[in-house]
């Protein structure tokens, strides 16, 4: 579940608050994004530093409230999603972080690379699992016909590989 990949220093902003406000917030934690809550915590949507460069750029005054210019997050999770929700949600991602939202409510936001690196971990023991149920299986092989059956089957498939590739082999 991601809810144990959660981060939980972010930049939020109330409502209310003023474009400058979050401005000096995001400058000030050296932040990209800042997430714009009711006075209930309820996530209304994520200011980025470059939207308000776009508003500054287009003469928008900085003392409007942030929850005029908050843009509803293009990807939100639940605290129960899987890793793998999670990576396949973020195919077409593009941000600092994904808001996290229990029944609407902020509850954290994540990183890419958390996401990453647990998805990168779930892989790598998957891929240690499955090697030591290779090695049990060729183990009971082994013992069944006491011919080193795997370590000739071993030797023959890095044969293959190699005539494959062009390279010496030995043998076969």
């Amino acid at each position: 579940k991601i809810k144990d990949l959660l981060v939980l220093e972010f930049t939020t902003s109330s409502a209310d608050q003023s474009l400058a406000s979050v401005r000096d917030a995001l400058i000030r934690e050296k932040r990209s994004e800042a997430y714009i809550v009711d006075a209930s915590g309820t996530y209304i949507g994520t200011l980025t530093l470059h939207r308000l460069m776009e508003l500054l750029a287009a003469g928008t005054a900085l003392d409007h409230p942030a929850s005029r210019y908050a843009e509803p997050g293009s990807l939100v999770l639940g605290p129960d999603a899987s890793v793998w929700t999670a990576m396949s949600e973020m195919e077409d991602f593009v941000g600092e972080s994904i808001p996290v939202l229990d029944a609407g409510r902020l509850v954290g936001v994540l990183f890419e690379s958390k996401i990453v690196s647990a998805y990168l971990g779930i892989l790598e023991e998957i891929r240690r699992e499955e090697k030591t149920r290779r090695r049990a299986r060729c183990a009971a092989r082994r013992d069944r016909h006491e011919s080193g059956c795997c370590d000739r089957l071993g030797r023959r498939r890095l044969q293959r590989r190699a005539r494959k590739r062009g390279l010496p082999h030995d043998g076969g």
